[in-house]
């Protein structure tokens, strides 16, 4: 699922709600590539989401949201 143009044009324009929908959006994806795998001394591997990571993906979300820009609207693209 995509997130709605009329969203991110409203986040745009600051709409708080519409900025906390997209971050809702990508809270998943962003988590599961912040993972961070290690190895315990008995060998088993765990995993976890490395804060510093996940912030970083934020801060470039953020900014991606306001110089996202529609250039040409293909044929037949309903929002």
């Amino acid at each position: 699922m995509r997130v709605p143009l009329s969203i991110i044009q409203s986040a745009q324009l600051g709409n708080s709600e519409a900025v906390k929908y997209i971050f809702e959006h990508f809270e998943g994806y962003i988590a599961s590539h912040s993972l961070v795998w290690s190895e315990e001394a008995d060998g088993v591997a765990t995993s976890f989401v490395d804060e510093d990571l996940r912030y970083l993906a934020e801060v470039a979300l953020s900014k991606a949201i306001f110089k996202f820009r529609v250039r040409d609207v293909p044929e037949g693209f309903t929002a």
